[in-house]
């Protein structure tokens, strides 16, 4: 079992560049050079480089730990036409990252690109699928199914649907509202980093 804290990594990774901080990650999640093999904690550094620091390949990378046999990318970044040719290869990672792509522009292709990659079990496109469904951007607005979609992505640890899942209970607008499950939920992704849930959580202490 992996034992280490998000928070950790999130503060050692200041030491480092966003791109030295995906190859770390990937050297963890593939352990190479020297570097002991840990899935969880190499798909964490790849996702501070991606989340808090903006790095796309990253993104495709931190994608890519999510299925079985990854072809992990060092290059510095990867272009729309080097995805659109992988998506046509049902690289799952590419079909997630072009949803990302297209997510404002057209969110209605986004949806198509999610759900190609949410039929074959990916977490991280069924996550943005959820949120899809839960704005309504791209899909009919359907909390219900958002809801489904958000708890089969959080029971895989996607900080984003831990997160979704926190802010609707605590929110109570879509949902009726639960505060038990809304600190639940947050205590969950502040575990996993995400930033915003300390805050709300600090909220529930106060009620």
């Amino acid at each position: 079992m992996s034992h280490f804290s998000v928070k950790e990594i999130i503060n050692q990774a200041q030491h480092f560049t966003p791109y030295e901080q995906m190859i770390i990650g990937i050297n963890h999640c593939l352990g190479i050079n020297k570097y002991k093999q840990d899935l969880k904690k190499g798909r964490t550094w790849i996702w501070v480089s991606a989340a808090y620091y903006g790095l796309f390949i990253a993104q495709y990378n931190w994608a890519l730990s999510w299925v079985e046999s990854p072809n992990y990318k060092i290059a510095h970044d990867i272009t729309l036409d080097e995805l659109k040719v992988l998506a046509e290869k049902n690289d799952l990672a590419a079909l997630y990252m072009l949803g990302v792509h297209f997510t404002d522009s057209d969110p209605a292709l986004a949806v198509q690109y999610y759900q190609k990659a949410a039929n074959n079990n990916f977490y991280p496109a069924i996550n943005n699928l959820a949120d899809k469904y839960e704005t309504g951007l791209g899909a009919e607005q359907n909390i219900h199914k958002a809801i489904e979609l958000y708890e089969i992505a959080a029971q895989h640890h996607i900080a984003a649907a831990e997160w979704s899942l926190g802010f609707l209970y605590f929110n109570g607008k879509l949902i009726n509202q639960d505060l038990e499950l809304a600190k639940f939920w947050l205590t969950k992704a502040d575990k996993n980093g995400w930033p915003q849930a300390q805050e709300l959580l600090d909220m529930l202490d106060g009620v």
